[in-house]
C-alpha cells in the first residue's frame, strides 16, 4: 500500500499537456496566421493568430449572451459563469488595495520570449493608437437538445469556437459546457499589464480558437481519508479545475486511515472512523460541493474502498471487518503502521456485511448523482482475510486461487447489489457504471504478455461479465504494459496517471492524483 500512495503522489509531479481537438469552423477573423504561441492552458490544438492588440477597460467591457438579456433565464450554467467572470475578470493586483487576485491568473503560463511575454510584445509594438475590446457575445447552444444535469453532464460535448476581433468577439459551442470552456479560455486571454501599458490587454488579435477535449475524462483525485481538507479547500480545488479544464472531480472518500463521509445511515462511519468527528463531511456538504462542480462543468466521483483498506469502517461497526489482531502484531516489527493497517478488510461472506453495504450505497446513490461510482477493490491481505472463519473455511475448499477467486466473487456481487438499487432508484436515468483500481478482483492482469501477444478474445466471458465495470484504474505506471493490458482485456476505457498520453483512442482517460 505504502508504494500504491507513493505511486499516487508521484503522479501529481507530472505536468499533463492535455492536447485538444478541432470541432467546427469558425468565422473568418481578418489576417491570422496559424500558431502554438498563445497564453492560454492547455493549449488548444487549432489556434489562428494575427498580430494586434486591444485594451479592455473594464467600464465599458460588456459580455452578452445570445444578443439579448432575455435568454438568461434558459441558459443557467451559461448565465452562473457569465455572472462569475464579471466579478473575477478584472481582479489582478491592480495596486487597488483590493487584496484579490483572479485564478485565471495564476492558472496560466505566458510565454517569454527576450524577456517580454507576448501580449507585452504586442503593446510594445503597436502603435499609439489602440483599439479598446468592448464585447463578448455569447451565442446560445447549437447541439443541445435536453437541459444538462449532474447526471447526463459526461455526455455534454466540450467544444467550442473563440472568435476574437480589435474590438468585439464572439464565443459558440454545442453545449453550455463547451460555453462554460470557452469563457475560460476567455478569462485567461485578458491580463492586468500594468499602468504604463494601459491596464487590462487582450491578444493577440485578430484570434480564432477551436478546440473540443482529446481526453473525455480528465480527472483530478482528492484523498481526503489520508489528508481531510476543510471543505472551503474542496471549493477552491474545484476553481482550479474548472480554470485548467479539468472536468472529473474524484473524491477519494475512505481508506484505512480514515473514513471522511458522514452517513446518515451509519453515523458511526466517522464518528469513530474519521481523524476526528469534525474531519468529515456531511451530506450537505457533499451535495453543495456537488452543486458547486456541475455549475462548471465538473463531475464529481465518489471512492469508497472496499473490501480492503477498510480499517476505518471497522472502528465504528467492528462486525465488519475480520479480526485479524494477530496477523496485524506479527507485522508491526518493521514499523510501518500504514501497511499494517491496510491489511484489514471486510468480511465478504457474512449476510450482516451485505445487510450493510447494500443500506450503505443506497445512500450513496442518493448523494451522488453522477452515473460513476469508484469501488476500489485492491490489494487484499489473505493473511488478514482468512482469520474470519468463513474465509478460511473458502479458502481450505478453494485451493490455491482461493484469493483471488472471492475478491471477483465479492467484487461481482457488490455491482450486482449497486446496479439493482440503482435501477430501482426513480431519479437515476442512466445506468451506473464502476471504476477500479487495478488487482485480482479484474483477473490475472499481470500475464507477463507482450503488447504484441495475444489480444483478450480468452477474456471475453469476463469482459461480458464485467458490464458494469467502465474503468480500470492503475497506480502501476512504472510497469511496461500495464494500462495496455488492462485495455486488451476488454475495459471500455482506462485512467492513466503519466502512462499512455500518446495512446490514439478517443476513450483514453488522464488524472492526477494528490
Amino acid at each position: 500500500m505504502a508504494r500504491r500512495f507513493a505511486a499516487r503522489a508521484l503522479c501529481a509531479a507530472f505536468v499533463l499537456a492535455i492536447t485538444l481537438g478541432t470541432p467546427t469552423n469558425a468565422d473568418d477573423a481578418g489576417s491570422v496566421s496559424e500558431t502554438t504561441n498563445l497564453d492560454v492552458w492547455p493549449l488548444p490544438k487549432s489556434i489562428r493568430a494575427g498580430s494586434g492588440v486591444a485594451n479592455v477597460v473594464p467600464s465599458a467591457f460588456h459580455i452578452v449572451l445570445g444578443n439579448s438579456s432575455a435568454n438568461h433565464g434558459t441558459l443557467p450554467l451559461v448565465s452562473a459563469a457569465i455572472e462569475r467572470l464579471r466579478t473575477t475578470l478584472f481582479l489582478a493586483d491592480t495596486g487597488a488595495g483590493t487584496g484579490a487576485t483572479s485564478p485565471y491568473r495564476r492558472a496560466s503560463f505566458p510565454p517569454v520570449v527576450n524577456g517580454y511575454t507576448q501580449l507585452e510584445t504586442l503593446l510594445h509594438d503597436a502603435s499609439d493608437s489602440i483599439p479598446a475590446f468592448r464585447k463578448l457575445t455569447v451565442m446560445p447552444p447549437t447541439a443541445q437538445t435536453e437541459p444538462i444535469t449532474a447526471e447526463n453532464l459526461e455526455d455534454a460535448s466540450e467544444r467550442y469556437v473563440l472568435s476574437l476581433h480589435e474590438t468585439s468577439g464572439k464565443l459558440s459551442a454545442d453545449t453550455e459546457v463547451g460555453l462554460l470552456r470557452g469563457l475560460e479560455t476567455f478569462a485567461q486571454l485578458v491580463r492586468w499589464m500594468g499602468a504604463d501599458l494601459g491596464g487590462y490587454a487582450i491578444g493577440p488579435l485578430p484570434l480564432v480558437i477551436e478546440d473540443a477535449p482529446r481526453f473525455a475524462w480528465r480527472g483530478l483525485m482528492v484523498d481526503t481519508a489520508r489528508h481531510f481538507l476543510p471543505v472551503g479547500h474542496i471549493f477552491k480545488t474545484v476553481d482550479g479545475m474548472a480554470a485548467m479544464k479539468l472536468n472529473v472531480f474524484h473524491w477519494h472518500f475512505s481508506d484505512a486511515q480514515s473514513f471522511s463521509y458522514r452517513s446518515d445511515v451509519y453515523p458511526l462511519l466517522s464518528e469513530h472512523g474519521a481523524y476526528t468527528p469534525a474531519s468529515s463531511y456531511s451530506r450537505e456538504q457533499v451535495a453543495e460541493v456537488v452543486q458547486y462542480a456541475f455549475a462548471r462543468g465538473i463531475r464529481v466521483v465518489p471512492e469508497f474502498d472496499v473490501p480492503a483498506h477498510s480499517a476505518s469502517w471497522g472502528k465504528g461497526y467492528p462486525e465488519l471487518v475480520a479480526a485479524c489482531e494477530d496477523t496485524l502484531k506479527a507485522g508491526e516489527a518493521d514499523g510501518d503502521f500504514e501497511k499494517q493497517v491496510d491489511k484489514v478488510a471486510m468480511r465478504p461472506l457474512a449476510d450482516t456485511t451485505w445487510t450493510f453495504l447494500d443500506k450503505f450505497f443506497r445512500e450513496v446513490l442518493e448523494t451522488f448523482p453522477d452515473p460513476y461510482i469508484h469501488l476500489g477493490t485492491d490489494e487484499v491481505n489473505g493473511d488478514c482475510w482468512v482469520a474470519d472463519p468463513d474465509v478460511a473455511a473458502f479458502r481450505d475448499s478453494h485451493g490455491y486461487n482461493w484469493r483471488s477467486t472471492l475478491e471477483v466473487m465479492f467484487r461481482r456481487r457488490l455491482e450486482k447489489l449497486i446496479r439493482s438499487a440503482a435501477a430501482g432508484s426513480p431519479s437515476r436515468q442512466k445506468p451506473i457504471r464502476f471504476v477500479l483500481w487495478d488487482s485480482e478482483s479484474l483477473g490475472d492482469i499481470d500475464s507477463g504478455k507482450d503488447d504484441d501477444e495475444s489480444e483478450s478474445s480468452d477474456n471475453s466471458d469476463e469482459s461480458e461479465d464485467d458490464g458494469g465495470v467502465a474503468l480500470a484504474q492503475t497506480w502501476r505506471f512504472w510497469e511496461r504494459g500495464q494500462a495496455t493490458q488492462l485495455h486488451r482485456r476488454g475495459y471500455a476505457a482506462k485512467l492513466c496517471c503519466a502512462i499512455a498520453l500518446s495512446a490514439s483512442s478517443s476513450n483514453d482517460l488522464c488524472q492526477l492524483s494528490v
